[in-house]
């Protein structure tokens, strides 16, 4: 029979992909003997995988995962993981952040709990819920699953000046992924929900109290590619169906 950690061994190789995306830099030797030392005690078939994953991916990249990732991942219940990758399915990317747009009401009829982005706060996975902010400015783009999401602040007619200055220092809270949690976003696939993007973009176009911001635009469109430079390019923008 074979052991867990054979069977971690084993399923890496799937995830290795073709021999041209293989770092040639050497992976960190007390990495490795943490990883298996780590690995041999993981019964679950669910976690296998992902322990399998992390090898092919430090393989691939050896500064793709801390021991600190480890640390976390060997604390977590298969019941949790699964919370963790339901909630993947909701992360939306801004330049280097990756975060999630929190709502009681919607992620309920999800049947995800406040108390589950306690949870991933307490392993290290999130920050607390709405801690961070993103400044609107005069424009901003967000990146959801295949989409791209333009969203531009203008000047509305009639718009007073203490308006204006409070559209350009409008704050949009957010709920962030730790390191930690941005390099285990990397084990899952998340499936994308139409309904939470028009959630996501409802939230920035509207205020605290529900009403429409006359000043704000949000459009959107497929993502095409994200150069080595980081420049975003997408195709031909429609406005965000609000209902």
């Amino acid at each position: 029979m074979e052991t867990d950690l054979q069977i971690v061994s084993k399923s890496f190789v799937p995830n290795l992909g073709s021999e041209e995306s293989v770092s040639e830099e050497p992976i960190d030797e007390d990495w490795i003997t943490r990883f298996f030392s780590m690995a041999e005690d993981v019964s679950s078939e669910d976690m296998q995988l992902f322990w399998g994953k992390i090898l092919a991916g430090k393989i691939k990249q050896p500064n793709s995962f801390s021991l600190r990732t480890l640390e976390v991942l060997r604390n977590i219940s298969t019941e949790e993981a699964k919370i963790f990758e339901k909630i993947s399915h909701y992360c939306v990317r801004w330049n280097q952040s990756i975060f999630i747009k929190y709502s009681e009401k919607y992620f309920d009829n999800k049947g995800l709990y406040y108390n589950d982005f306690m949870l991933l706060k307490e392993l290290g996975i999130i920050h607390d819920v709405d801690s961070s902010v993103i400044n609107i400015g005069t424009e901003n783009g967000f990146i959801y699953g295949n989409y791209f999401i333009l969203i531009k602040n203008g000047e509305r007619k009639g718009l007073d000046i203490i308006d204006f200055t409070k559209m350009l220092n409008d704050e949009f809270k957010i709920t962030e992924y730790t390191t930690i949690g941005k390099q285990l976003l990397s084990l899952v696939n998340p499936v994308y929900d139409e309904s939470y993007f028009k959630m996501f973009a409802c939230s920035i176009l509207n205020d605290v109290n529900g009403n429409r911001l006359g000043y704000r635009t949000a459009q959107y469109g497929n993502l095409i590619k994200i150069d080595e430079n980081g420049i975003i390019k997408y195709g031909n923008l429609v406005d965000v169906p609000i209902e």
